[in-house]
């Protein structure tokens, strides 16, 4: 080799990377560039060996660490070596604030010892690097890095006695999402990947928040206190957000409690949800509880409370299908087992004031040709008890009148209008009631028509016999609306004067003719009428008899208003027409109790069943 004088100049700033004992997937080694010249100044090209030692002080007489290169290639003034490659350079070298590196060449040194130093991002190692320092034995400056340090390779935890253990803050003005602290979590495997867990002791008396999301806005943007995402492209669950209490303590326990408040315009949701699904059903929400504990179970306890002019609804249901399916606002049943008291509803309205009170207001609307119901009840087949449709109980206690059931109907077309409609099917050898109305006789009125009252079949009264039977007796049709009145009287020397009831001739039209027919209870030459008035008539024995004998009447007279009604066109639906729409009504319902036995046998999954497992 030719003899040359030699120093170095750093070329590539040297970065060290080392790390603790179990991180040993981190090099433990220092890429380094340097320049030979020789003594005239200008670059060796030859190949030569260099001994390269790291010290604490630039004398260099205790080297921390030596390692030896030979054969190494200098082209043009320049080469390169990777420190550590045959030696590698322990942690420890670097515990400490200054390191110096010193080259020599043929065993001669260089004339000064080059001070190592950092990129420039290394400056933010400077904490961990006092904290290994710290836990390796080399000082007091980390006296708790368990608490106040994260093992970013291994299992670990931010520990803190008071305060806040660990704060994400950011601040940004472009149109880029900004996240405080944003988690990440994949497990290809079995377990359960969590993209944050946030967890609180069950110590001490305060609010415990496992966590605790805000959000503030002053655009017309949402803002989310806290913003959940699920995600399943398998046949596993998707949970946007999951909350769950155990089964332990005396307190409330909420499985999710959500409040909003608001003093705009805007509606205010205290939960809102909303689902899609392009095949299986789609819950905008699923509430349910266990049949476990003896207190009362709520599926839904809704409450909405309101001091202005706008509504105030504990539940409001909106439902819509643009296909052929059902479509429900609420859909509300109870399971067939226990044996207490099932209510598939129970409404109650409670007011104070002088406006009405509902304890059930239903409205239907359909813009085509279907069945628009303000409400449907209907009761299964199955149970040997008694099934009502609907039971209403109206209870007063004030001048103004008491319903138990009122029916209203409007229509605006030509459309037949009921007020209130009931029928029965022909099926089952029960009697069978359209109508069932019991009323004291003494204190009013079983059945109460207000305008024309119309049957197709037979009026009856039911006689109770001596055998204990009752016996249908008849109303008698006439083809006229005709008003009767009976009574008595006596002849004397073969004539008198009957007067009408005044109450009887206020309800008939006397001016016109009216028909009296006689019956002689003695012996006589026979009866006849003359001089009928509208007060009164005469009876007279026949062939001028003076006889003075008894006698009754009946008096028939056209009911006052309807004088010119004879054998008057039926109105309305035909009993055939109104039997077919009966029989199609009949289907129709058929076909969606079938429709929603089928859903209710379709098997689905409890939203909680995983979790009871």
């Amino acid at each position: 080799m030719k003899c040359t004088n030699v120093f170095w100049i750093v070329v590539w700033a040297a970065v060290a990377l080392w790390s603790f004992p179990t991180l040993g997937a981190v090099p433990q080694s220092i890429s380094y560039q340097g320049q030979l010249s020789s003594a005239g100044g200008g670059p060796v090209n030859d190949t030569v060996d260099l001994v390269f030692s790291i010290c604490p002080d630039s004398l260099c007489d205790r080297p921390l660490w030596t390692e030896s290169h030979s054969s190494v290639i200098v082209k043009d003034g320049l080469f390169d070596v990777l420190l550590g490659s045959i030696t590698p350079i322990p942690p420890s070298v670097f515990l400490g604030s200054v390191r110096w590196l010193s080259i020599s060449k043929d065993g001669v040194a260089a004339s000064r010892a080059l001070r190592m130093v950092s990129a420039p991002y290394a400056y933010r190692s400077l904490l961990a690097d006092t904290a290994y320092y710290a836990k390796s034995g080399g000082g007091s400056d980390c006296s708790d890095c368990d608490s106040i340090f994260v093992n970013a390779i291994g299992p670990d935890s931010v520990i803190a006695t008071s305060g806040t253990a660990l704060t994400g803050s950011t601040v940004g003005s472009g149109g880029a999402d900004i996240f405080g602290i944003k988690g990440y979590a994949s497990n290809k495997g079995t377990g359960t990947a969590n993209g944050g867990l946030f967890t609180t002791a069950d110590s001490g008396s305060g609010f415990h928040f496992g966590v605790r999301g805000e959000a503030y806005s002053t655009v017309s943007m949402g803002a989310y206190g806290v913003a959940g995402y699920g995600s399943n492209t398998s046949g596993g669950e998707a949970y946007g957000g999951y909350f769950a209490t155990p089964a332990t303590g005396t307190g409330h326990h909420y499985g999710l409690r959500a409040s909003a408040m608001s003093a705009s315009p805007g509606a205010a949701y205290g939960i809102y949800g909303t689902a899609s699904n392009s095949f299986g059903q789609a819950y905008g929400g699923f509430f349910s509880t266990s049949s476990e504990g003896e207190g009362i179970h709520y599926g839904i306890s809704a409450e909405a409370h309101t001091a202005a002019l706008a509504f105030a609804c504990g539940i409001d249901g909106y439902a819509v299908n643009t296909s052929s399916g059902a479509a429900y606002g609420g859909s509300f049943e109870t399971a067939d087992s226990g044996t207490g008291i099932h209510y598939g509803i129970k409404s109650s309205g409670a007011g104070a004031s002088s406006s009405t009170t509902y304890g059930v207001s239903g409205v239907g609307s359909n813009t085509s040709t279907g069945t628009v119901l303000g409400g449907e009840f209907s009761t299964s087949l199955t149970g040997t008890g008694d099934h009502y449709g609907i039971k209403g109980s109206g209870y007063g206690n004030s001048d103004a009148s008491t319903y138990g059931s009122y029916g209203y109907g409007k229509n605006f077309l030509t459309g037949s209008v009921y007020g209130g409609f009931f029928e029965t099917s022909s099926s089952g050898t029960g009697t069978k009631y359209g109508i069932y109305s019991v009323t004291p006789a003494a204190a009013g009125y079983a059945g109460y028509f207000a305008g024309n009252t119309l049957t197709t079949g037979t009026k009856s009264a039911a006689v109770k016999v001596d055998n204990g039977e009752y016996r249908l007796l008849y109303a008698m049709e006439s083809p006229e609306n005709w008003f009767e009145d009976f009574g008595g009287g006596k002849l004397q020397d073969g004539v008198t004067t009957v007067q009408i009831d005044p109450l009887f001739a206020q309800a008939v039209n006397i001016q016109i003719e009216y028909r009296v027919y006689l019956t002689p209870e003695g012996d006589c030459r026979g009866l006849y009428v003359t001089n009928k008035g509208a007060s009164s008539f005469e009876v007279r024995e026949l062939q001028g008899g003076t006889a003075n004998i008894s006698f009754s009447y009946r008096i028939v007279a056209k009911r006052k208003g309807y004088e010119d009604l004879r054998m008057a066109k039926m109105l309305g639906s035909t009993p055939e027409e109104t039997e077919a729409v009966h029989a199609k009504r009949q289907a129709e319902m058929e076909e969606d109790n079938q429709r929603i036995r089928q859903d209710r046998s379709t098997p689905e999954k409890d939203p909680s069943q995983q979790e009871r497992k």
